[in-house]
């Protein structure tokens, strides 16, 4: 049996319908206003806080006990800044964590060196700060250089990096930079890694510069600045009058004729087509003093007029 409606339960019904109305003017009660505000302020914060999975995980927060263990062995700690890096680039723990060590004077400068190149693969700003405080380092110049390459690193089109970084090579003049920790010792060659960054961070104009340069240093410097501009090919162009003006020179001493093997290989990586190459290869093929100097000009300057 269907019971009439009463007139509250009409009125209620009737609300409710109207409610239901996208334009119907019936007032919101204020405290209606007021739980809808709360209810909004409440969702931005959950926005806000981090999630579950922002957090760090089980191997993260081991890592970092690992890292910020002074009594542990150094390689250990090196190893879980490298690990760190790699596993969450961008956490804020792990570059806050790295960042501490990179800047406490107390730490062994091998261990701070092994950090800021791990920092050099984090992502976002949080460690350019820190690594910008270390470049200014009077005190050792491996840790102003490894903070002004990892700087260069983390902004590739920040030119004043760049150029802060070659500036430091330039003014080590090349000479290699050893570092000591206990029965560890790790060197490094400024102008070798400056150009490592430039060429990875796209900045070609200045790593043939550099590389262009390294072909007037002696004969194992020539050879690297020639195998690396080989590896550039084509880019490494602007570098060619400088290959040509040493096939030119026809060396005479063993180390020079390896020199030339590998100048006459960047030459043609660069660009096989040349005139200057083909005239150049065939003046080492016929005067040049090691045979077998001559024969692999030979070979390339065959090479040369194939692609012509």
């Amino acid at each position: 049996m269907i019971r009439p409606m009463t007139p509250g339960t009409s009125l209620v019904l009737s609300m409710l319908l109207v409610g239901c109305d996208s334009k119907s003017t019936v007032p919101v009660p204020e405290s209606s206003r007021q739980s809808k505000a709360n209810g909004l302020a409440l969702a931005h914060r959950a926005q806000s806080l981090p999630r579950q999975d922002q957090r760090p995980n089980a191997k993260v927060l081991e890592l970092l006990h690992v890292l910020e263990d002074k009594a542990a062995k150094s390689t250990a700690r090196e190893e879980a800044a490298s690990a760190l890096m790699a596993i969450d680039p961008n956490g804020r723990e792990g570059v806050t964590a790295l960042c501490a060590v990179a800047e406490d004077e107390g730490e062994p400068t091998l261990l701070r060196v092994r950090v800021i190149t791990a920092l050099a693969r984090s992502e976002g700003s949080r460690a350019k700060p820190a690594l910008r405080r270390i470049a200014q380092n009077q005190q050792s110049f491996i840790l102003r250089f490894k903070a002004r390459e990892a700087l260069a690193r983390l902004a590739p089109h920040d030119e004043e990096a760049a150029k802060q970084l070659v500036e430091s090579a330039r003014k080590h003049a090349g000479r290699e930079v050893r570092v000591s920790d206990g029965p560890r010792t790790v060197s490094w060659n400024p102008r070798h890694d400056v150009v490592t960054v430039l060429i990875e961070t796209r900045r070609f104009d200045q790593a043939n510069a550099m590389l262009t340069e390294d072909l007037v240093g002696d004969a194992e410097t020539q050879a690297v600045a020639a195998t690396r501009l080989a590896a550039l090919g084509p880019i490494a162009k602007p570098a060619l009058p400088a290959l040509v003006s040493l096939l030119d020179s026809r060396g005479t001493a063993r180390d020079e004729a390896t020199v030339m093997m590998c100048v006459m290989q960047a030459a043609i990586a660069i660009d096989p087509t040349s005139d200057e190459v083909a005239r150049a290869l065939a003046g080492v093929s016929r005067d040049h003093p090691d045979s077998g100097v001559r024969q692999i000009a030979a070979q390339l300057l065959h090479k040369t007029r194939s692609k012509r």
